[in-house]
């Protein structure tokens, strides 16, 4: 079957329309600019309000029909394909995010993993972690990695991390759409950027949660080899070449081993996935076990629960347990985790914009579920082809996955509950937050495929093949993509001051070490993420620290500029 667009060629007066709003967008921001280029370095702003308003005119109609003899077909291209603008639209909220992130330097426990890398290696610092603090052999690694490629190496951390996030998912979410290459490849970048960017908008924590360095690898990294694994588990069944597929077992027990070893609450999320999705395969398939991705589900199922107890049995699991409560019992567990569960709920429904955000995700995904299952049900009839629904959900689909997604939910409070006997700290909430929207997400996509038939007709489908929707839809979108995207870049100032100060002091105290010194003085450097700074004078561990990894003593002086 041919690939088909879900709209045709845009009319003459959309195109012209938005050909207008494109300049009117940017005469508005670069008239100045323009103006002092054409007048040798003189500001536009101030001059008389006719001379203002006649270049303006003359900008906006130069610019116009330039548009339009030169770039009509360009925007009438994007006005017939809109969903390449929509998926941009969700990506630049996460590209602001890596720029964010790209202030992000040591913090706190950085230093603690930097100095003992120091002193005993990558390898020796990461065994050193699990038999004096904790079980969380993945994070410590990687946390003793980052300590051995330096603060630099922070720049990087979150763009790389959310390129390989939403590349995963990507895959993931194609293996389970159907239908043409290309509408897959716009659904799974779609859902799965706007999965990303409403749960990163719904995090209480967010900045300890992907901005620090030891949150986001123990929070973040362990959902990449996640969907990747997720997407190897769909795909075996069709591998045909023995060899392919024994590689095929050995990446995915491979990757669920150290993706569950990042910390407590995510290898019981992802235990609980794979023991759902061994389950699924048990119950539907006539003689499963002996099924090709049988074994592939119970392998990731046993190797995460390796990764589960090689955390229970770590040595520093007793010196870690000494900071906190002793466990409570089977019952107070359960009503701790339960109380976390109402209490995230809570404060998701006390912000206004949090509430707004969902809602207009979920009313978005179930539109585009509707075009998408309307779209493969014209486009099969038109080819004498038979339906073939995306998803074809039916009551026991919508019953299976809010009981899956519920219990998903609930056990992700459970680790915490258990090892502080209280509620998790705000920064590990990331992680509820992204299943709370993925499975809306998923939930109004299905609800959308099934009801898009009934609701949308041949005749309204028609009509909605027009540049007027197309324009409407990116407009929506670049209303959304620019709220979410200016609040974001609203601490970049901040960030930026203490991304300065930091490599300010680090250069210093390098030179210092350098010239072979014993002190240095530096100004103060103090974080945005409500964590500790070193030489506040009460974080002795922290000084120690710093100390130990420069190999220099390190006074701060508030007072220096």
């Amino acid at each position: 079957m041919p690939e088909k667009s879900l709209l045709r060629r845009s009319p003459f007066t959309p195109t012209f329309f938005f050909s207008a709003v494109v300049c009117a967008i940017f005469v508005n921001l670069t008239d100045d600019l323009f103006f002092s280029l054409l007048s040798g370095g003189k500001s536009l702003d101030g001059r008389n309000l006719i001379l203002q308003s006649t270049f303006i005119f003359f900008y906006f109609a130069c610019l116009f029909l330039f548009i339009a003899f030169f770039l009509h077909r360009p925007l009438n291209y994007i006005l017939s394909h809109p969903f390449p603008m929509v998926c941009l639209s969700l990506i630049v909220p996460l590209a602001a995010h890596a720029y964010v992130g790209s202030f992000s330097r040591f913090v706190a426990d950085d230093f603690s993993s930097a100095a003992l890398v120091v002193r005993k290696g990558i390898i020796g610092a990461t065994w050193d972690w699990y038999i004096n603090w904790s079980g969380r052999f993945s994070a410590s690694f990687f946390d003793s990695l980052a300590g051995y490629l330096g603060p630099s190496s922070m720049k990087y951390a979150v763009l790389i991390s959310l390129v390989l996030l939403l590349a995963g998912m990507v895959f993931f979410a194609r293996k389970v759409v159907r239908g043409p290459n290309r509408w897959k490849t716009y659904c799974g970048l779609f859902l799965s950027s706007l999965a990303l960017v409403s749960s990163f908008f719904i995090t209480p924590d967010l900045p300890q949660s992907l901005y620090w360095g030891q949150g986001m690898r123990s929070l973040i990294l362990p959902l990449i080899p996640l969907f990747f694994i997720l997407t190897i588990l769909l795909s075996i069944d069709t591998v045909q070449k023995r060899s392919f597929r024994i590689v095929g077992l050995f990446i995915i027990g491979l990757l669920s081993f150290i993706a569950g070893g990042f910390g407590e609450t995510y290898v019981v999320i992802q235990t609980t996935i794979f023991g759902f999705s061994f389950l699924q395969r048990l119950f539907t398939k006539p003689f499963g076990f002996f099924k090709r991705d049988l074994w592939a589900s119970l392998i990731a199922l046993f190797f995460s629960i390796a990764a589960m107890v090689v955390m229970i049995l770590a040595p520093g699991n007793r010196v870690r347990q000494t900071y906190f409560p002793a466990s409570p019992s089977l019952n107070d567990l359960a009503k701790i985790a339960f109380v976390s569960l109402n209490s995230f709920f809570d404060s998701i429904f006390r912000s206004p914009e949090s509430v707004t955000l969902l809602t207009f995700m979920i009313l978005l995904t179930f539109i585009i579920g509707c075009l998408y299952a309307v779209s493969q049900k014209f486009s099969d009839s038109q080819h004498n082809e038979p339906h073939s629904s995306p998803l074809c959900p039916g009551i026991p689909f919508f019953i299976s996955s809010l009981r899956s997604f519920a219990l998903l939910l609930y056990v992700s409070f459970l680790p915490s509950a258990y090892a502080m006997s209280t509620t998790p700290p705000p920064r590990t909430l990331i992680l509820p937050s992204l299943i709370l929207c993925v499975s809306l997400i998923t939930l109004s996509f299905a609800a959308g495929i099934k009801f898009g038939p009934v609701l949308i007709s041949r005749n309204v489908f028609l009509f909605l093949q027009n540049g007027w929707f197309s324009l409407l839809a990116i407009g929506i979108m670049a209303v959304f993509s620019f709220h979410v995207t200016s609040r974001i870049l609203a601490v970049v100032p901040d960030y930026r001051f203490f991304a300065d100060r930091f490599d300010r002091a680090d250069q210093m105290i390098r030179e210092a070490v350098s010239a072979g010194e014993t002190t240095v003085t530096v100004p103060e450097v103090h974080n945005h993420f409500g964590l500790s700074d070193y030489g506040e004078g009460t974080t002795y561990w922290l000084d120690d620290a710093v100390d130990t990894y420069y190999g220099i003593h390190v006074i701060i002086n508030k007072h220096m500029k």
